[in-house]
């Protein structure tokens, strides 16, 4: 589906930033259009990993399933549990008090969990996200190691920013539609590097194409489809991509080499469609004309002929009579 051939004269809702960036040299874009790779006019590049990038805190972390007990003193640990991991710290400008608050909380977390937690059973999906929005990101991947699920509560929420800004990462295995507008663009390139390709399905790249350009745009979201261009995790369309460098510049947003290289590519490939339909177009109309033409000669041959043949007839009937 072609998404930006629906939004080529719509406005966009952005206000243009300030930017005054410097295109690539055509021996750099040179460089980048070896690597582009096209098939059925769907353009992009493959994956390669950048080892530069590989972060251990981005990988998926797989959680097991621990259920624990059933009892009313399994309820009133996972009730004090709660209580404690979202009480907000109390204001202090010293940060060695601010450590200090963290330390002893985290050894009454470490405590409960040492005893037991039922979070399937005790815990509601409301309650895992005010936990997301209320604990550190220490406390959080401590109880998502011991079986806290947070992955859907993370990305379906409005407030999924302020979760990711947490870099709780570890717990998700995709990215969906609505992580892609908010996720910071260095973190999801880690995100991709780390996981040795991130898989996007042609769902979640519909969605996030749709989200950024008919909803709210937003510079993330333009420079994550970027990077996803980038390092292959999706590709375009002819007109997706002039689409996409149209709607770049008109915010004002700046086009990396990647997709400037692209939109070389795409450029010369429509002219020489162009020309090459042109060329065959000219052909045909001469073939036309040459095969009427050389009709016309074979009738007038096919004339001449019967003439000479009929003129043949007569004179011999001349000659007997």
């Amino acid at each position: 589906m072609d998404i930006f051939s629906k939004i080529e004269d719509k406005e966009t809702r952005i206000q243009p930033e300030k930017a005054n960036p410097k295109p690539a040299t055509s021996e750099k874009l040179a460089s980048i259009k070896s690597n582009i790779v096209e098939k059925g006019n769907i353009c992009g590049y493959e994956y390669i990993l950048d080892s530069t990038k590989d972060d251990k805190n981005y990988k998926y972390f797989y959680q097991a399933n621990k259920y624990g007990q059933k009892s009313n003193q399994a309820q009133k640990r996972a009730e004090k549990l709660y209580e404690i991991v979202t009480t907000p710290f109390k204001d202090v400008d010293n940060p060695k008090k601010y450590e200090k608050q963290k330390k002893t909380r985290m050894k009454k977390i470490q405590k409960l969990l040492k005893k037991g937690i039922n979070f399937e059973y005790y815990f509601t999906s409301r309650m895992a996200r005010i936990i997301l929005q209320e604990a550190t990101v220490e406390e959080i991947k401590l109880l998502y190691e011991n079986g806290l699920r947070i992955g859907k509560n993370a990305i379906m929420y409005s407030d999924a920013e302020l979760v990711y800004s947490k870099e709780i990462y570890f717990a998700f295995m995709e990215v969906n539609a609505m992580m892609l507008q908010h996720i910071p663009t260095p973190m999801l390139e880690k995100l991709i590097h780390t996981r040795a390709g991130l898989s996007i399905t042609n769902e979640v790249r519909t969605a996030f194409l749709s989200e950024t350009y008919f909803n709210t745009p937003s510079k993330t979201a333009y420079d994550n489809i970027q990077l996803l261009v980038k390092t292959g995790q999706i590709t375009l369309a002819y007109g997706e991509v002039l689409a996409l460098c149209r709607n770049l510049e008109r915010v004002g947003f700046e086009i990396i080499p990647e997709v400037a290289a692209l939109r070389e590519f795409v450029t010369e490939k429509i002219n020489a469609d162009k020309e090459k339909y042109a060329n065959q177009k000219q052909l045909t109309s001469k073939q036309q004309t040459d095969d009427k033409n050389k009709k016309s000669e074979n009738t007038n041959s096919k004339s001449e002929a019967k003439d000479a043949i009929d003129k043949i007839f007569e004179d011999a009937q001349k000659a007997t009579e």
